[in-house]
């Protein structure tokens, strides 16, 4: 749960290989609400810049194997920054949707490796 009351949605599943970890199998999902999360961001790593908002809610879905991730989407609903660096304009990105993919998984003839 967020500090404010919003709650995150995570799952994970997979498959532990206690002699070599890095060949497991993991796949996660993570689903994140559309908070204000610049109020959390530690002033040290802003140092004299603002930030203002910073709303990214959305969900991810990763799938790892055999030490390398295979595929991963991400989503991203009503994502919005808002600030300003020391010595620039303001700064203000407002995007309603937008999504992202990623495979690593080869075809072949006779199906995926």
């Amino acid at each position: 749960m967020l500090p404010d009351g919003e709650t995150l949605e995570l799952s994970a599943q997979g498959q532990l290989i206690r002699d070599d970890w890095r060949q497991s199998t993991l796949a996660v999902y993570l689903k994140t609400p559309s908070s204000n999360l610049a109020r959390w961001v530690p002033k040290g790593l802003l140092q004299d810049n603002q930030l203002t908002t910073l709303s990214v809610g959305g969900a991810l879905w990763l799938r790892a194997a055999q030490g390398q991730m295979h595929s991963a989407v991400l989503r991203l609903d009503n994502f919005e920054l808002e600030g300003r660096a020391v010595h620039a304009e303001p700064l203000h990105l407002k995007k309603s949707a937008n999504t992202g993919f990623l495979s690593t998984y080869v075809w072949l003839a006779d199906g995926m490796v």
